[in-house]
């Protein structure tokens, strides 16, 4: 997923929220929250204190107003989440 990281004050669900579901599993610590119509995965709640507390990572396909040249200029992090060493890249990531 191609998300942005931001704190809970900075999201707003503005519509469709009767149209999500919720999946969590192992501890519950996250909320993974998807289009129960498509599946599309939309937006992980969570808060954890090395994340800075209380957050949000909302796919960024899901934007409404992101234009193409504004997806295009943005900046890319990749995350090694099969090792779950979120603040490095994997070791290969042409592929992603």
């Amino acid at each position: 997923m191609w998300k942005n990281h931001v704190p809970s004050e900075a999201f707003r669900l503005l519509e469709g929220a009767e149209n999500l579901t919720h999946y969590r599993f192992g501890e519950g610590s996250i909320d993974h929250t998807f289009c129960r119509t498509c599946g599309v995965y939309a937006f992980v709640s969570a808060s954890e204190p090395v994340m800075g507390g209380d957050f949000f990572c909302v796919n960024v396909a899901c934007l409404n107003d992101a234009t193409p040249q504004e997806l295009a200029a943005a900046p890319i992090r990749y995350e090694d989440g099969a090792h779950d060493d979120w603040a490095n890249p994997p070791p290969i990531t042409g592929y992603l």
